[in-house]
C-alpha cells in the first residue's frame, strides 16, 4: 500500500511509460546499431547456421529508442562452437553455457547457448540444459527482457515476444515470468 493512498488505486507510479520507437511492432529496429555492430550480428548468424537471436535489453533498449550498452546474442547450436568459427577470443566460460567474447577492435558481447533451467532450491545455482529459444526467454527476469530479435538474413530483425514483453514495455509495466521467481533467483529484486 501507498500512504495517503487508498487501497484499489491503480494509478501508475512513477514517470510515465516511455514511447515505444518504430511503426513496426513485428521487428525491433536493428538499423539503430552501428554498422559494425550489425555486420557481427550477421556473422554470428552465419556462423550458428542462421539460429541465432539478439535477446534481452539490447532488444528492449532499441524499441525505446534508447542506446545499447550491452549485447547478448542466444545461439541453439552451441556457443563454443559459434565462437570457433568467428574472428574472437573467448574471455571467459561460465558453466551456464555463456562466453564472453571478445571482437578483434575490443568490443565484448555475451554468447549464450540457448539453455533451460530449473532451480533445486530457492537461490540456489540452477541445474541447466540445452534448450531453445523459446524456453531461454522464458528462464529469464522479467518479461520486457525476454524479447528477442532474429539474426538470420531472411528474418532480420523478426521479434520474438512469446511473453507479452512488447505490451508490458508499452504499458511501462515490469513483470515477472512466474510466481517462483523471487524464490529461484533473489538477486531479481535488485534487478526490479
Amino acid at each position: 500500500a501507498v500512504p495517503g493512498r487508498p487501497r484499489g488505486d491503480r494509478r501508475r507510479l512513477g514517470p510515465p511509460a516511455p514511447a515505444v520507437s518504430g511503426p513496426d511492432p513485428t521487428h525491433a529496429p536493428l538499423e539503430r546499431l552501428s554498422p559494425a555492430d550489425q555486420a557481427r550480428l550477421r556473422q554470428v548468424a552465419a556462423a550458428a547456421d542462421g539460429a541465432a537471436w539478439l535477446v534481452g535489453g539490447a532488444v528492449r533498449d532499441l524499441l525505446l529508442g534508447l542506446p545499447v550498452h550491452d549485447i547478448d546474442v542466444v545461439v541453439e547450436t552451441p556457443a563454443d562452437e559459434v565462437a570457433r568459427r568467428l574472428p574472437v577470443t573467448i574471455e571467459l566460460r561460465s558453466q551456464f553455457g555463456t562466453l564472453i567474447i571478445v571482437w578483434p577492435e575490443g568490443d565484448c558481447w555475451d554468447l549464450v547457448t540457448a539453455r533451460a533451467e530449473r532451480y533445486p532450491a530457492p537461490a540456489a545455482l540452477p541445474v541447466v540444459w540445452r534448450g531453445s529459444l523459446a524456453e531461454d526467454l522464458a528462464r529469464r527476469d522479467f518479461s520486457v527482457n525476454a524479447l528477442a530479435a532474429a539474426l538470420d538474413p531472411a528474418d532480420w530483425g523478426r521479434l520474438v515476444d512469446p511473453l507479452g514483453g512488447l505490451a508490458d514495455l508499452r504499458a511501462g509495466r515490469l513483470r515477472i515470468l512466474h510466481p517462483r521467481s523471487y524464490h529461484d533467483d533473489p538477486t531479481r529484486l535488485y534487478r526490479l
